[in-house]
C-alpha cells in the first residue's frame, strides 16, 4: 500500500485519538541533509496528550538522528526541528491535548524540520488498511479490505494493466464488477479519504497481486471418478 498527499503542497498531520490520549504526527521526509545524503523516509511521531509541545520535537529528533546513524552511520548531526503560528513558535509547554485550539487560534501551524516546512492538518482522515484479493475471477465482484479513521466518505478509482506501467481507468466506487476485457489485466485501486468537512488525507493506492483470470468450470469431486469403477459393483455380487 503506497501513500502520497494529494498536492504538491507539503502536510503534516496531527492526530489526536480523544479515546486513548494518543497523538501523533506523521509526515513525509525528503530533503538533501549537507554532510549526510538525500533522506527519505515516513516519520510518525507518537506522544500522549498530557506531553507537551518540547517533548514532541525532542523525539522526532531522536527518531532522525536514529535514522541518520543507521542509515549514514553518521552521528551527532543536529535535527533542527520547529512548530510555529503566526510568525512565532508555539509554546514549548503546551500541551499536546490542546494542539487544536492551538490550529484555530493562529489560523495556521507550519512545522519545520532541516528548513523543509510543512502546513500541520489537524484529525485528516487517513486509509490504514487497503488490500485487494489475491485471485480476481471475471464475472465476480470485488471490494477492497478497508479501514479508514477519521473518514467520512471515501473516492474509489480502479485502474487496470497489463504492465503496471500503463494503467486506463477501468470504474469508480467501493465495488468493481470485473469483466472479459478484464482477462490479464492487474487492477489498481486509488483511495483518497474526506472527512465530514470535505478535507482530504492521503491519497494511497494498492495493487493486485495477480491478474485477472476467468472463472474456471466447477472442479469434480473425488467421488464422482470413483463412482464410475463402482457403478455396476451391485450387479457383480449378484
Amino acid at each position: 500500500m503506497m501513500m502520497e498527499d494529494s498536492t504538491d503542497e507539503n502536510f503534516a498531520h496531527f492526530r489526536y485519538y480523544e479515546k486513548t490520549g494518543r497523538c501523533e504526527l506523521s509526515f513525509q521526509l525528503d530533503v538533501e541533509v549537507p554532510d549526510v545524503g538525500l533522506i527519505k523516509e515516513d516519520v510518525k511521531a507518537v506522544r500522549q496528550s498530557n506531553e507537551t509541545v518540547s517533548s514532541l520535537l525532542a523525539h522526532i529528533k531522536n527518531k532522525i538522528k536514529k535514522v541518520i546513524l543507521d542509515n549514514f552511520a553518521k552521528d551527532g548531526i543536529e535535527v533542527p526541528v520547529s512548530l510555529a503560528g503566526s510568525n512565532k513558535e508555539l509554546n514549548g509547554n503546551m500541551k499536546l491535548g490542546n494542539f487544536e485550539k492551538a490550529i484555530y487560534k493562529n489560523k495556521a501551524v507550519i512545522f519545520s524540520i532541516f528548513g523543509q516546512e510543512y502546513i500541520v492538518l489537524y484529525n485528516t482522515p487517513f486509509v490504514k488498511e487497503l488490500k485487494l484479493l489475491p485471485i480476481l475471477y471475471v464475472g465476480c465482484t470485488t471490494k477492497p479490505k478497508f479501514y479508514a479513521p477519521f473518514n467520512d466518505t471515501s473516492e474509489f478509482v480502479w485502474y487496470k494493466s497489463k504492465d503496471k506501467v500503463n494503467w486506463t481507468e477501468a470504474g469508480r466506487g467501493f465495488k468493481y464488477s470485473i469483466k472479459k476485457e478484464d482477462v490479464d489485466h492487474f487492477l489498481k485501486l486509488k483511495c483518497t479519504p474526506f472527512n465530514d468537512a470535505g478535507m482530504p488525507g492521503p491519497m494511497v493506492e494498492v495493487i493486485s497481486e495477480n491478474a485477472v483470470v476467468p472463472m474456471g468450470g466447477f472442479p469434480k469431486c473425488p467421488f464422482e471418478d470413483r463412482h464410475q469403477f463402482t457403478k455396476n459393483w451391485s450387479s457383480v455380487i449378484e
